[in-house]
C-alpha cells in the first residue's frame, strides 16, 4: 500500500511512512499507523494527522498525505 505526500507529491510505502514517523513522536504519546487513514478515511482523527515523510520533512511530523492509487 503507497501513500503520497501532498506536499512534495513524492509516494512511499506504509512501512517507510510509519518508521519515519515513529523515530519523531515523543516518548508517551500513542503512534498511529498510516493504514488507519485507509482503515478509517472518515474518522475526524485520521483526518487531522500529520506524517514524517520520507522525503522532504526535516525535524517533525508536518504533512498530510493521501492514498496513492498509482
Amino acid at each position: 500500500m503507497q501513500f503520497q505526500c501532498k506536499a512534495c507529491g513524492s509516494s512511499s510505502a506504509s512501512m517507510e511512512w510509519n518508521i519515519a514517523t515513529r523515530k519523531h513522536i515523543p516518548k508517551g504519546k500513542d503512534f498511529i499507523p498510516i493504514q488507519s487513514i485507509y482503515d478509517n478515511p472518515d474518522d475526524p482523527v485520521n483526518k487531522n494527522l500529520k506524517w514524517f515523510c520520507p522525503n522532504c520533512s526535516i525535524d517533525k511530523p508536518d504533512v498530510g498525505v493521501k492514498l496513492d492509487e498509482y
